[in-house]
């Protein structure tokens, strides 16, 4: 017997569960929703030009008989990427991967591939998305015809919204308008997936990096 019994635990010997607990993943914004995509090996240089076509440039006439026929062509403009680098180093000795319990190295590149992600969709949303001109004000929690006016931006402007990314407060007050609670309504497939089901064909992702 000791005499504290802090001693005496040094004796007990201890059990290291086998399998390391993983941290949870994020939900994120896949990168099959962007309309362009440029890797590494795309960008040779320092920056990319985008060549665009300038919409409702090339236009059709009434031509009267025996008059010349009028010339038009469609107009083009671009606009320069100029991407900016993002790192991490990671430093783990070589006695800890021979003698370490799970393989360190690729764990923590795993871990790091993880933040790189979390990183594109958060520069994704605060640069692009939550900066836009259109916006639709509610109050407290979104209506149908709050996203309705929202695809309305879009249809005004000939696109076809597809895809509608919320964060947690508006995915609970999804969850809450009549409407979308029953399954076949909401189109829901497969709970355990990211799309949570779809809203008027869009599908709808969601992402905790998304603000109210």
């Amino acid at each position: 017997q000791t005499g504290m019994g802090t001693e005496g635990q040094l004796l007990i010997p201890r059990k290291i569960h086998d399998t390391l607990i993983e941290e949870v993943d994020k939900n994120l914004i896949p990168r099959s929703e962007a309309a362009i995509y440029f890797g590494p090996g795309d960008i040779p240089g320092s920056s990319v030009d985008v060549n665009l076509v300038t919409p409702n440039q090339l236009d059709v006439r009434i031509i009267a008989e025996g008059a010349e026929i009028p010339i038009d062509q469609s107009a083009y403009t671009s606009f320069n990427l100029k991407p900016v680098k993002w790192g991490v180093a990671l430093r783990i000795t070589r006695e800890m991967l021979e003698d370490a319990k799970w393989n360190l190295l690729q764990h923590n590149v795993t871990v790091a591939g993880k933040r790189f992600a979390e990183k594109e969709t958060e520069l994704i949303l605060s640069d692009a998305l939550q900066s836009g001109s259109n916006t639709v004000t509610g109050g407290a929690a979104i209506t149908i015809a709050n996203i309705t006016r929202a695809m309305q931006y879009l249809d005004d402007s000939d696109y076809t919204p597809t895809t509608l990314f919320v964060g947690m407060e508006v995915l609970n007050d999804l969850r809450n308008i009549d409407t979308f609670v029953e399954a076949d309504k909401a189109r829901i497939n497969d709970p355990s997936k990211r799309l949570i089901g779809k809203i008027f064909e869009m599908k709808v992702l969601t992402s905790r990096n998304v603000s109210a």
